[in-house]
């Protein structure tokens, strides 16, 4: 037992993000943060569709907030304005990010439907199986690894795809 509630859990790990965004890369936050997040998400049931749509709102949050803010850089080279001209401009897009970001917490229904109009979204997530298809991703995906796919179709695939990539790069 985790001992915290799945909102809860979302509203802390979407503050933490959002901290994180303001110093680092979108990449590295993902890289940094999935490990530890995601199997604690899925043993408190927390959709996983519904959370990468908020971590992406979050994300491109953090590219126009400052200190870093890559965006606001990007719109100074374009347009030459003062910075902090640019900084208050973008203000009411910081707001409307965040009331968003607040409706899509609120209501999981706004990023869930269209999955599940389509079937993908009713399904319970198997915390195995999926602690399972994670683990492949991180694992060490060299070809002298020694890991199979649970399905028998995507393993000469990814095999073929894997050692081509790593080839190239001895």
């Amino acid at each position: 037992e985790i001992g915290a509630s799945p909102i809860a859990f979302i509203v802390a790990v979407m503050l933490v993000i959002f901290v994180l965004g303001m110093f680092l890369e979108t990449i590295a936050i993902i890289l940094i943060t999935t490990p530890i997040i995601f199997p604690v998400m899925l043993e408190l049931g927390i959709n996983p569709i519904w959370y990468g749509i908020l971590l992406m709102i979050n994300l491109e949050l953090a590219l126009i907030t400052p200190p870093v803010g890559m965006n606001l850089f990007v719109i100074k080279g374009i347009s030459g304005a003062n910075l902090d001209l640019i900084i208050r401009g973008i203000f009411p897009y910081v707001l409307l990010m965040l009331l968003g970001l607040i409706i899509v917490m609120v209501v999981p229904e706004t990023a869930t439907w269209l999955p599940k109009a389509a079937g993908l979204g009713d399904k319970k997530y198997d915390m195995a199986a999926s602690n399972r298809t994670f683990l492949m991703f991180w694992a060490d995906l060299s070809p002298s690894a020694n890991f199979t796919f649970q399905s028998a179709q995507f393993n000469q695939p990814c095999r073929i795809i894997l050692g081509r990539i790593f080839k190239n790069r001895s």
